[in-house]
């Protein structure tokens, strides 16, 4: 019998991020991360990148106590992120997703994750039963 699937996911209200913590988030990144966010010419889009590149690598350190610094991440043609597994790390799956003043990030073990963020028209949303559902399907079945 496998093991049991395991996800965590979390999001951040980005209009909540005092500029201090923000420095805190952006020291997360790798440097790689922080290269890419420094290209962003609208702040808010800076903003939003951090916090969910923040978000995913805050959620595989919590998972196995590697630095946040530590992952490296490569994109698929369309832009999913896979992670470069650290060796003796467990295979993980991520996705990341970011809108107007909000951030999202999943991670996964032994099943898909996704998560996608969309601007609705009002400044967050009003109850978190509303902001979305997580799923978790074995490997191979969708």
């Amino acid at each position: 019998m496998g093991s049991q699937p395991h996800l965590k996911a979390c999001w951040l209200k980005l209009d909540d991020v005092p500029r201090q913590e923000g420095k805190i988030l952006y020291s997360l990144l790798s440097v790689e991360d922080q290269t890419r966010a420094d290209l962003f010419r609208q702040p808010c889009k800076r903003k939003e990148f951090i916090a969910a590149h923040a978000l995913v690598r805050g959620l595989l350190s919590s998972r196995t106590g590697i630095p946040p610094q530590a992952w490296r991440f490569h994109a698929e043609p369309g832009g999913r992120l896979n992670v470069e597994n650290h060796s003796g790390a467990p295979h993980f799956v991520v996705s990341l997703s970011h809108t107007r003043g909000l951030a999202m990030a999943a991670i996964a073990e032994g099943c898909a994750v996704g998560v996608d963020a969309e601007w609705l028209g009002r400044k967050y949303p009003q109850d978190r039963e509303r902001t979305g559902r997580v799923q978790a399907l074995p490997l191979g079945k969708k």
